[in-house]
C-alpha cells in the first residue's frame, strides 16, 4: 500500500512554505489550522487536521478500515516531529 499525503488547501500550503522564508517568523508557530488528505489511487484513507490554537491539537480520522491505526498514529507523529507547522 502507498499512501500519498497532500495538504488540501494549496493557499495554506503556500503560506506555510512561505512562512520558513519571512525573517523572524520562524520563532512564531504557524497556529492556522490545516488538513491533510492521505489517498492511494485517489482512494481516501485518512485525514490528519491541525485545529487553530498555540497547542499543537491533531485530529486523525482513519477512512478506510483496513489501515494500520498504528501506522496512522505513526505518520501524525511524523507531521509533527518533522515540523510541518
Amino acid at each position: 500500500m502507498e499512501l500519498t499525503g497532500r495538504e488540501r488547501s494549496r493557499l495554506v500550503a503556500f503560506v506555510r512554505f512561505v512562512w520558513e522564508f519571512v525573517p523572524y517568523l520562524e520563532y512564531v508557530p504557524f497556529i492556522w489550522p490545516y488538513r491533510f488528505k492521505c489517498t492511494e489511487s485517489s482512494k481516501p484513507l485518512m485525514t490528519v487536521t491541525k485545529k487553530l490554537g498555540l497547542h499543537t491539537w491533531y485530529v486523525l480520522e482513519i477512512l478506510a478500515p483496513d489501515i494500520d491505526r498504528r501506522l496512522a498514529i505513526a505518520h501524525t507523529l511524523a507531521l509533527d516531529a518533522l515540523g510541518v507547522d
